[in-house]
Order: C-alpha cells, then sequence, then structure tokens
C-alpha cells in the first residue's frame, strides 16, 4: 500500500531523470515542461463553453426525467383503473408492488443519466487535452524542454517558473484565434 502512495512521484523522479545529460533536437532529453490546463480553460473561456455544454446535456436530461415520470404516473393511473373500483386482493397487492417498480426504473433512468453527462464531460476535457498537445508541445521545445506534464498538485510539489509553458500555450492560442479570425473582427473600428 505505502508504494502505491509514492509510486507517482518515484515515476516523476526517473521521467525526470531518463536522459539527463543527452541531447534530442537540441532539447536536454528528460527535461519536464509543466502546463496548467485548468488555467489555460479558464483564461480562453473553454472551462466555461464546457460547463455550458454539460449543463445544456443535464437539462435535457432532465427533461426526459420529468417524461418518464409522467409516464410512469400515466400508467400507474391505467393499471389502477383497469382495475375497477372493485379490485381483488391479488390485484391489489399486485397494484401495490407497481409504484416500487416504477420507482426503480426511474431511479436507473436517473443513474443512466448521471453516468453520460460524467462521460460527456470526460470526452469534452479529452477533446481539449488532444487540441492542447501539439502547442503546449511546441512551447516545451522552444524552452529546450521534451516532456510536458499537467500540473498536478498531488503529483508535482513544485515548479521552476521556467518550466512552466501555460502562459506560452495560452499565448500561442490567443495568437492562432486572432489570425483565424476575419480581419472585419480583429481591426477595432474607429468611431466618429
Amino acid at each position: 500500500m505505502r508504494a502505491a502512495v509514492w509510486l507517482p512521484f518515484v515515476v516523476l523522479a526517473l521521467v525526470s531523470c531518463l536522459g539527463c545529460g543527452s541531447v534530442f533536437d537540441g532539447a536536454k532529453a528528460g527535461s519536464v515542461a509543466i502546463v496548467d490546463l485548468d488555467e489555460i480553460a479558464r483564461r480562453l473561456g473553454r472551462d466555461l463553453q464546457m460547463n455550458e455544454q454539460v449543463a445544456q446535456r443535464e437539462q435535457a436530461y432532465n427533461e426526459q426525467l420529468v417524461s418518464i415520470q409522467s409516464q410512469i404516473r400515466e400508467q400507474l393511473a391505467a393499471r389502477s383503473e383497469a382495475l375497477g373500483e372493485t379490485p381483488t386482493e391479488a390485484q391489489k397487492q399486485e397494484l401495490e408492488k407497481i409504484p416500487q417498480q416504477l420507482a426503480g426504473e426511474l431511479t436507473q433512468a436517473r443513474h443512466k443519466a448521471r453516468a453520460d453527462v460524467l462521460h460527456f464531460r470526460r470526452r469534452l476535457v479529452d477533446h481539449l487535452r488532444e487540441e492542447l498537445k501539439p502547442v503546449a508541445r511546441q512551447a516545451a521545445a522552444e524552452r529546450g524542454l521534451t516532456i510536458v506534464m499537467t500540473k498536478n498538485d498531488s503529483v508535482v510539489f513544485d515548479v521552476a517558473p521556467e518550466c512552466d509553458v501555460t502562459e506560452a500555450v495560452i499565448a500561442k492560442l490567443q495568437a492562432t484565434a486572432t489570425a483565424s479570425r476575419p480581419a472585419a473582427e480583429t481591426e477595432p473600428v474607429e468611431q466618429r
């Protein structure tokens, strides 16, 4: 169990020392760059976009759950009505089980919706990571660093400022976004 606690630190130390002293494409092999994905997402507004997308997905599932609840009530009323005003004892017992069965179905639908939303959020984060990977790699290479790790307080205790490429990644992404906009959007409009 103790090994599991120290394993991330041992791996980080090994990765940091890997290839020390060897040079690869002008960079010292094994030199580690750190990038803060949360900060990048926050500064570029991507966190808000992702949160909005997740909220929309949650809203759609909530609407589905309300619909399921309505269907459950209708099914219960229809079954009760089908039994008439004087159901037998066996029919009464069966009718009493129906709300529990329907509540179980609703609970399953809620769990599935929750799992789907978490999966959707994970896919958004994975997409962002893949989008940022080449930019972070380039920013690291410009500083002579060959390995890029994400900032994670449980693994990375401290980072020298020159190893943190977060600002360089943000600047590159902002420059790319500005360059890809039409000229009318990037040039300020003069007020007369």
